[in-house]
C-alpha cells in the first residue's frame, strides 16, 4: 500500500483564497507550466490555487501541460476529472494512463 506524506505540508495547509500567491511575479519568466492531477485532491487550499494557477497561467498565454497522475487514495477518477475539465480547453498537452483512458 502506497502512504502519502503530504497532509500536514506546507502546501496542503493553504487556505483557499486569493491574494497568497503574486501570479506578475511566479510567472515573469515562464513560458510552460506543468502540472498534476494528485494536487487538487490534497484538499480545498490546494484544490483553489491549483485552478488558480492554472488559470492564471492561461490567461498569460503560458502553455500548460497537464499529467492527470490519478492516485485512488486521494480520490476519484471521477472527482478528478470534475476538477479538471474546466481547465482541458487550456492545456497543450494531457498526459493519461492506459487506466484511466478505458
Amino acid at each position: 500500500r502506497v502512504h502519502y506524506h503530504r497532509a500536514h505540508s506546507v502546501f496542503c495547509t493553504l487556505p483557499a483564497g486569493a491574494g497568497i500567491f503574486d501570479w506578475q511575479e511566479v510567472f515573469e519568466f515562464v513560458g510552460w507550466v506543468h502540472s498534476t492531477g494528485i494536487t487538487p485532491l490534497l484538499g480545498p487550499g490546494p484544490c483553489f490555487h491549483w485552478k488558480e494557477h492554472l488559470t492564471q497561467a492561461a490567461a498569460r498565454k503560458i502553455r500548460i501541460s497537464l499529467d492527470l497522475n490519478h492516485r485512488p487514495a486521494l480520490g476519484t477518477l471521477e472527482k478528478l476529472y470534475e476538477i479538471v475539465e474546466p481547465h482541458l480547453k487550456d492545456c497543450e498537452v494531457v498526459i493519461l494512463s492506459v487506466v484511466q483512458v478505458a
